[in-house]
């Protein structure tokens, strides 16, 4: 029980020196004026005010659709025949 105690107690103190040392690095970082340009822009397309111009815009995509992968051709399932012609099962040819 002691055991646990005292590594419970040193998993928080490392826990803690981690959180401090990336608030500190947060913190620490000092801006420019070509990151404050940056974030003014990232700010203003989180915002809304303007639109990326690559990107879409969710309101108008339509709210019920789902984005469906783009399948350059058709696969060929496990059990269809092969499509080298051999007459056999994919999964007994070419599927191996």
């Amino acid at each position: 029980d002691a055991y646990k105690a005292e590594s419970f107690d040193l998993y928080n103190e490392m826990s803690q020196s981690i959180q401090e040392a990336a608030l500190s690095s947060v913190f620490g970082i000092r801006l420019t004026e070509t990151s404050e340009n940056a974030i003014n822009a990232v700010s203003k397309v989180l915002d809304g005010t303007e639109k990326d111009k690559g990107a879409q815009d969710i309101t108008t995509s339509g709210e019920g659709a789902k984005k469906q992968p783009v399948r350059a051709s058709k696969t060929v399932g496990r059990n269809e025949p092969c499509p080298c012609g051999s007459g056999k099962k994919y999964k007994q040819c070419c599927g191996k």
